[in-house]
């Protein structure tokens, strides 16, 4: 839970430079600070070779090379961090502003190389951390580094307001906390005397267990950018502005899931290794009820007020970003349901990577057709949308019910969804009203159906999620 919360804390952060960018920023510069990160995002998912991954397996089971193991991994993620930075120094920088349509990010990533070359090694902090029972430490320590990369961004761009400041900015402070969490790292992982250096046994074997890893975090990476990179390949940066503010999930879907999954996984792996499938389903089944008491409604509130909240957020020169908003928000009801968490649990990973590769394709192909001939970056979300639906949701629930004989409505709350709906129609009909006929501008109107939203909702979730006498004995001294 702790996890989460640094989680959200990190996307807070990203959001309210996004809110400052978006006012201190025109939408060519916007776009251009999003490819950046686009970019370097994508690329170093591949060139991480999996070993941010990789080393959580091998870490824990280390008894006598602790850091030596680490040291191995430093030496080849700080490898591939010179390589990365020679690319694109030599010519991958201009590879990538012709794929993006943009000729500012030429320039733009020959600033950020001094970020390439500590970035692969900072992204083992985290996990090496926690391999090795240090997990208070990497939570202080990545809760200070967003909190100080949210400073070092937001100050500059306050003081210059042009694009090179804030990224600069972000480019320095980045590189000073990934030098102190690496440096940190190493400290809590102790003293040993037995080969604390790089050692090449060592580094095949990291290099071996990670590298299936880097495929599928790349697939996984461009599953959920892949709508984003399309549009920047086809689209102008302005409309690439546009689309990438809204084309994203809201922060409380990936707390709620991740925080259900890490305790979901555990639970379902006991049922199904005493092959006790029908608890397994079960408790599948009542995480997704009551993780849909919270991302319904927030689902249904977000719908009606998508405009209001862009506006809020990003001005009114992003009152379209409100369209991919819209649609991405159709995507609630199946995160409700973590399929991946029983599939796992069902030793189906096999089946959850094909699945995976094929939505990719059909997504991708798609979304290149649609946007290409129609011109419209909302074709990219609503692929992404359909093929969610019309495909990967009865390929998963096929593997599961030939695994568990459970039919649809077995395994899927849908009535207590509709019922969701149905208990929420009348205030979702108050904020259309509001919305249409108050005769005030967007900020208050989002803040009044917020405040009608919070009213009801803690009367409905009284009893299903908390109780206000339970609330009473925790928080009001007798």
């Amino acid at each position: 839970m702790l996890f989460s919360a640094g989680q959200m804390l990190s996307r807070f952060i990203s959001i309210g430079v996004l809110m400052a960018m978006a006012r201190m920023l025109d939408k060519s510069e916007l776009a251009s600070y999003r490819q950046v990160f686009l970019a370097i995002h994508l690329m170093s998912t591949l060139m991480c070779l999996g070993i941010n991954q990789g080393i959580s397996y091998i870490l824990p089971v280390e008894k006598i090379r602790v850091r030596g193991r680490i040291a191995d991994a430093v030496f080849v993620l700080g490898l591939m961090g010179i390589l990365y930075a020679i690319a694109i120094a030599c010519g991958g920088n201009q590879w990538i502003a012709e794929r993006f349509n943009n000729p500012k990010l030429a320039k733009l990533l020959l600033w950020m190389i001094p970020f390439m070359l500590v970035h692969l090694p900072g992204l083992i902090i985290d996990p090496v951390l926690v391999a090795i029972g240090q997990s208070k430490k990497a939570i202080v320590f990545e809760v200070s580094k967003q909190l100080v990369l949210g400073i070092c961004t937001i100050i500059p761009l306050l003081l210059w307001q042009n694009l090179e400041a804030p990224l600069i900015g972000n480019m320095v402070a980045f590189v000073i906390m990934s030098v102190a969490g690496i440096r940190l790292m190493y400290r809590a992982s102790g003293s040993e005397s037995s080969n604390p250096y790089p050692s090449t046994t060592g580094i095949k074997e990291l290099i071996f267990c990670s590298v299936p890893l880097a495929f599928a975090g790349l697939a996984t990476a461009l599953e959920n950018q892949l709508d984003q990179i399309i549009v920047a390949n086809l689209c102008s940066p302005l409309v690439f502005a546009e689309y990438s503010l809204g084309a994203k999930e809201i922060p409380l879907i990936g707390v709620i899931t991740s925080s259900i999954m890490a305790i979901l996984v555990v639970e379902l792996r006991k049922s199904v290794a005493v092959d006790n499938l029908d608890r397994a389903i079960d408790l599948f089944r009542k995480c997704a009820v009551k993780s849909s008491i919270i991302l319904l409604p927030a689902m249904l509130f977000f719908y009606v007020n998508a405009e209001n909240f862009m506006i809020f957020m990003y001005t009114s020169e992003y009152t379209q970003s409100s369209i991919p908003f819209k649609i991405y928000l159709l995507t609630m009801p199946l995160r409700t349901v973590i399929f991946i968490s029983l599939l796992t649990a069902l030793g189906e990973q096999k089946k959850i990577m094909w699945c995976a590769v094929v939505s990719l394709i059909l997504n991708g192909s798609l979304s290149v057709y649609l946007v290409g001939e129609y011109g419209s970056a909302a074709a990219a979300a609503w692929v992404t949308v359909g093929v969610m639906y019309l495909f990967s949701l009865p390929i998963y629930l096929k593997i599961i019910k030939n695994r568990s004989g459970k039919t649809f409505m077995a395994v899927i709350p849908l009535l207590h969804f509709l019922k969701i709906v149905l208990l929420w129609t009348p205030v979702v009909l108050l904020m259309v009203l509001v919305n249409n006929w108050m005769n005030t501008g967007p900020n208050i109107k989002l803040f009044l159906n917020l405040a009608i939203a919070g009213v009801y909702g803690a009367w409905r979730f009284n009893g299903e999620l908390y109780s206000f006498d339970q609330l009473k004995k925790r928080f009001i001294k007798r």
